[in-house]
Order: C-alpha cells, then sequence, then structure tokens
C-alpha cells in the first residue's frame, strides 16, 4: 500500500513465507512437524527535501515477530527463508546529481 501527500511518500508493505514440512530426520523429532508460515509487515516513509535530496525511513519486521522454530536447521531457524535480525531499522539520505 502506498501514500503520497506532497514532498511525503510512505509505504506498507508485506512479505510472506507460507508454512512447510521441516526436513529434520532425527528419531526424536516427529515425522510431518510443519514449519508455521510467517508474515512480516515493514514500512517506509521518504521526504523529498528538495528537487535533488530524499530523506528516507524504514522499518522492517515492524512488529518484531521472531521467526518459527525448523528443528531441521542447527541454528533452529531456517535462515534461507528467515532471519533472525527482529526489528531494525534503515536511515537513508540520497543526492541527485
Amino acid at each position: 500500500m502506498r501514500w503520497s501527500h506532497g514532498s511525503l511518500t510512505s509505504r506498507l508493505w508485506a512479505n510472506y513465507v507460507h508454512g512447510y514440512f521441516d526436513d529434520d530426520q532425527r528419531a526424536e523429532v516427529p515425522e510431518g512437524r510443519r514449519i508455521p508460515s510467517w508474515t512480516l509487515v515493514n514500512f517506509n516513509i521518504d521526504w523529498d527535501v528538495s528537487a535533488r535530496q530524499t530523506l528516507g525511513l524504514t522499518i522492517r519486521n515492524l512488529a518484531d515477530r521472531d521467526p518459527p522454530v525448523a528443528l531441521g536447521s542447527a541454528a533452529n531457524v531456517d535462515l534461507f527463508n528467515h532471519n533472525t535480525l527482529g526489528r531494525f531499522y534503515t536511515l537513508n539520505w540520497v543526492y541527485r546529481y
């Protein structure tokens, strides 16, 4: 979803990872164990300071959701499909020549 007003532009979007079966082969892990789906909501706002400059702030994982447990990984998290960063912020400044 995108919203603009004057020199401000903001976006709200989601990243979704569908649930799947855990690939852990150890005997103590139940066969057919499912990793639940995971949805992250993100937000960005940009301010056009001038015709040549933009200042922006992005917040990823707005709700600070933990990734689901994946027992088939040594980290207990599937780092290919999920991340353990939690909520994080990015501030950027763009200058156009």
